[in-house]
């Protein structure tokens, strides 16, 4: 009896201790993923229509992409290595351009990399990166278009980049007008009513595009133009109603930007910032500052917020959720993920955290609290059902890296492109035995005035052998045949001709350069792209060096096979 009495108390010691966990395993959130020694991840994006196309982003600029909710997972990388750091690409030095040793560059390999908006790279590179290194390209925001999930939108420290084929590639759009804090994209979304119309909110004011990001313009309201925008969200249920947070208040436009009217502001600098808003339904809205959470039941009009959560006082509250049901909330602290079923009277932690691991972001599809995603710079967690769960996270695209053509087709492709014939192709046409034996045939004719002339034996009835007769003829067809034998072509070789040999060594030993080169650089690719699938270094850095040997050689294969090479690799760095 003593010791079941014993290990009673100590469950409950225990259950009291590790209370987190317990709850979010019975609250039914589930980890999906986690993230690697060098990577923190940053924000999430979830389509409108499907709830299982998920995206987010990572402190290093990449993107984790999953259309299975979670099971399986994609890397693509957003930003290429020249935005690792800021004014790479407006470098005007030549001597950045490295052209991976051709004489004097190649100007198709110069276009293709133009084309692709890649810069090919070497030891001057290299150290620029190491000198500005500390600069990395975070993720900020990751917004899926209303009309067309295959259109998303990124926002980083560098800029805005766009996707137009479901986030496989990216490409930046914008930067900017001026400074470097318009350069800082916090928040991007668009518009669920009007296709095209696009708000972008960054470090110094906000923007608009009414054609997906062709233009942009500024918003001058006196309020706006240069404030710290954290986030926007347009309101689902009512045409061209926005809600704006802003470092030191929150905004509403009713009528997609054209007015704006202030809904939230203070005095007191901690609960006049405003971190993030949450839509709830009806006219429910949540907001979280850094002196708690508040909540208006009047669609945020000023004056209507009250505080909720008196535990959270003086705390920050980085996220809130709002779900369909109007009693189940959520927000996150520096501790975890904590949860309301009464409006925000009492709270209680569903997911705990310790360490360093540090929440990021709190989302819900539709408002559905069965559709949940919690981000920390750690883990990615998962509440409700997954749709097939398999053993590996890695996406099996990253093997497709050595699906590449062989080398010896490779390089007798690149020996056809180049008219470098093989060296018994040459030997036989050069030397043809058969074809000497046969005459060279010359044909002639023409019709034209003609003089017959004759020669008539008349000895020895006159003093002369012979008599000459002339008779001219007006017109007349003659064909003159001409058949000519060449025999010291059986023992004469035209190789040996001084001008002839001269070209013969220099075809030889270009043929040679170029092979040598091919092998060199193909078992490089193949290290680098094994490297890069089975064990990929852990320094960011690093990696991103990889990535960059990828894609100089790719360039410089198609440069000397028109293209070839990409054709037929079936694969690809991802």
């Amino acid at each position: 009896m003593i010791l079941r009495h014993g290990l009673l108390v100590a469950a409950v010691l225990l259950a009291s201790t590790w209370g987190g966990s317990a709850r979010a395993e019975r609250d039914g959130f589930y980890q999906v993923a986690s993230a690697g020694l060098a990577d923190d991840y940053t924000c999430i994006g979830i389509s409108h229509r499907n709830p299982n196309l998920v995206f987010v982003g990572t402190s290093t600029g990449k993107i984790l992409r999953t259309d299975d909710g979670g099971a399986t997972w994609q890397e693509t990388l957003v930003t290429p290595a020249r935005s690792l750091f800021f004014g790479r690409e407006r470098q005007s030095d030549s001597r950045l351009e490295y052209a991976l040793g051709l004489p004097g560059k190649s100007p198709h390999l110069q276009s293709w990399l133009r084309q692709k908006g890649l810069h090919t790279s070497g030891i001057n590179l290299q150290q620029l990166l190491v000198k500005k290194g500390d600069k990395q390209v975070a993720v900020n925001w990751i917004e899926v278009s209303w009309h067309d999930e295959n259109l998303i939108y990124v926002g980083t420290v560098d800029g805005l980049y766009r996707s137009v084929d479901g986030g496989r590639t990216y490409l930046r759009i914008w930067q900017g007008r001026s400074g470097m804090r318009e350069r800082i994209i916090n928040t991007v979304v668009t518009d669920p009513a009007v296709p095209g119309r696009l708000m972008v909110g960054t470090a110094s004011g906000l923007f608009y595009s009414k054609d997906g990001g062709a233009s942009f313009r500024k918003e001058m309201d006196f309020y706006i133009r240069d404030s710290y925008i954290r986030g926007m969200w347009f309101d689902r249920t009512q045409k061209g109603l926005v809600h704006m947070a802003m470092g030191g208040a929150s905004m509403a436009s009713p009528d997609a930007g054209k007015n704006w009217i202030t809904t939230y502001w203070h005095l007191w600098g901690p609960r006049g910032s405003v971190h993030w808003l949450s839509l709830g339904p009806g006219n429910l809205r949540l907001m979280g500052t850094e002196d708690g959470l508040f909540a208006s039941l009047q669609g945020g009009e000023m004056g209507s917020w009250k505080r909720r959560g008196i535990r959270f006082v003086k705390q920050t509250i980085d996220k809130v959720q709002a779900t369909k049901d109007p009693r189940i909330w959520y927000a996150t602290t520096e501790i975890g993920l904590w949860k309301t079923y009464d409006q925000g009277l009492s709270w209680r932690r569903v997911i705990e955290l310790g360490g360093k691991e540090q929440p990021r972001w709190v989302e819900a599809w539709a408002n559905d609290p069965n559709q949940m995603w919690f981000i920390t710079n750690r883990a990615i967690y998962r509440r409700g059902v997954i749709l097939k769960m398999r053993a590996q996270s890695a996406a099996p695209r990253r093997r497709r890296l050595l699906d590449v053509p062989s080398l010896h087709t490779f390089w007798k492709h690149v020996m056809r492109h180049h008219h470098h014939y093989f060296a018994d192709i040459q030997r036989y046409k050069d030397r043809a035995p058969w074809a000497s034996l046969l005459p060279e045939v010359i044909v002639s004719g023409y019709w034209s005035p003609t003089r017959d002339v004759a020669l008539i034996k008349s000895f020895p009835w006159f003093q002369y052998p012979y008599t000459y007769f002339n008779q001219r003829i007006d017109r007349e067809l003659s064909l003159e045949v001409l058949a000519m034998w060449d025999f010291t072509r059986l023992v004469f070789d035209r190789r040996a001709l001084p001008h002839f040999g001269r070209i013969e060594r220099n075809l030889n030993a270009h043929r040679l350069e170029l092979g040598d080169r091919m092998r060199k650089l193909y078992r490089e690719y193949i290290l680098v792209a094994r490297t890069l699938a089975f064990s990929p270094p852990q320094d960011p850095i690093t990696r991103q060096f990889l990535r960059i040997r990828i894609q100089e050689i790719t360039a410089y294969f198609d440069a000397i096979s028109s293209g070839y090479w990409s054709k037929k690799s079936k694969g690809g760095l991802r």
